[in-house]
């Protein structure tokens, strides 16, 4: 490992390979709503691009974080949600605008929420987990994909940041108990 003034390297070359996870992630979905040929052409693989983007992001937390002085739990946590929670707030609201065309000409109502006018299944119960990005910790698939469906995956990446720093804290010492207790 290569260091410059004390701290680790860049690692550009990796930092790099999450813009081919995230265009692997995009052609997979793609398959679902465009009807191009070159689509077809698409491996089912690239579903693993998800994975593939949350164990490189996490390699590359830990290779940065471990080679300097941890700025502290809340700090870390609130510099990620500076970087995930304004856009992911955007997006809700884009598919909250929809909720204004009954008719569903801009998106499928039924695929929005799933609304069952119960305690549990109600749009507000999931409009509140997916604004505290909470949905991916649900058992349930209704809350998992409530709103805006694509975001369960910044909800498991923020339940990772939140268990990050408690990860990596002592790593070199206590990655055994840390890797089993996983």
């Amino acid at each position: 490992m290569n260091w410059i003034d004390g701290r680790a390297e860049p690692l550009r070359a990796l930092t790099s390979l999450r813009f081919f996870a995230a265009i692997m992630i995009v052609l997979y979905h793609a398959k679902s709503y465009f009807r191009w040929p070159w689509l077809s052409e698409v491996p089912e693989a690239a579903v693993f691009g998800v994975s593939f983007f949350f164990v490189l992001s996490g390699f590359i937390l830990t290779h940065v974080y471990s080679s300097k002085p941890f700025p502290g739990y809340w700090r870390f946590i609130g510099l990620r949600i500076g970087r995930l929670w304004p856009v992911h707030i955007f997006a809700v609201a884009v598919v909250g605008a929809a909720l204004l065309f009954p008719d569903g000409r801009l998106i499928r109502h039924d695929y929005l929420c799933f609304d069952r006018n119960d305690i549990l299944f109600n749009r507000w119960v999931e409009f509140g987990l997916v604004v505290a990005l909470m949905q991916s910790l649900s058992p349930y698939m209704a809350h998992i994909y409530a709103w805006n469906s694509v975001s369960w995956s910044i909800s498991t990446e923020f339940f990772f940041y939140l268990a990050f720093p408690w990860l990596i804290v002592d790593i070199s010492r206590s990655w055994h108990w840390k890797l089993f207790a996983s």
